[in-house]
């Protein structure tokens, strides 16, 4: 389990870094990343914000 963990966070780094050097180049394919990244985001934390207010609501 703890060999998976440090590979998990090796891989995340590794996706970091290659959406850096995506970022770096410029371009429309790292624009449509960037609005992709941002999009998910913002979703993300919307559905975060429903689940809480929805606890809050019903105890």
């Amino acid at each position: 389990m703890g060999a998976e963990l440090a590979m998990l966070g090796v891989e995340a780094q590794m996706v970091i870094g290659q959406r850096l050097a995506l970022f770096m180049l410029g371009g429309p394919k790292a624009r449509n990343k960037a609005r992709l990244m941002v999009t998910e985001h913002v979703m993300a934390h919307q559905a975060t914000e429903t689940l809480l207010l929805g606890s809050m609501l019903n105890p």
